[in-house]
Order: C-alpha cells, then sequence, then structure tokens
C-alpha cells in the first residue's frame, strides 16, 4: 500500500536535485521519492549497526595483525 507523497516541504534545491534523478531514472519524482525513502528505511542506522557490532563481543585472532599482514604481503612476492 502506497501513501501519496507531496515534495512541497523539500527546500528548492534537493527538490531540484530529486527532480533531476527522477528524469534520470524514468519515473516521476514522487515515485523516485518513495524509492529512496524504501532503500534508506530497510538500511540500518549507524546506532543499529554499532549495537549489532558490540552484541557480537570481542574477536580473538590466531596471531596478530601485523604478523598476518607481513606473512600475506610476504606470500605474494
Amino acid at each position: 500500500m502506497t501513501v501519496p507523497l507531496e515534495l512541497d516541504d523539500l527546500p528548492a534545491e534537493a527538490r531540484r536535485m530529486m527532480e533531476r534523478r527522477a528524469a534520470v531514472a524514468g519515473v516521476e519524482p514522487a515515485e523516485y521519492a518513495r524509492r529512496v525513502l524504501a532503500e534508506a528505511a530497510t538500511k540500518p542506522t549507524v546506532a543499529e549497526l554499532s549495537a549489532r557490532i558490540k552484541a557480537r563481543g570481542p574477536v580473538h585472532l590466531p596471531e596478530p595483525s601485523e604478523v598476518t599482514v607481513r606473512r600475506l604481503r610476504d606470500w605474494g612476492e
């Protein structure tokens, strides 16, 4: 279900940019805005990503990272 979308409250420059991008995409500005909003709504926020990362806990590597980097660098020679 879609809801009518008005773009009147956007600042003028943002509205012009939205209209240009919509034209390039070959859709009406309101449809383009719906797509942008739908995509943004499905991506996690920085706070949500941070919480997920913290919930995973610390990572314990089998060797120090500098040893791994040197080993991989030497392997490529």
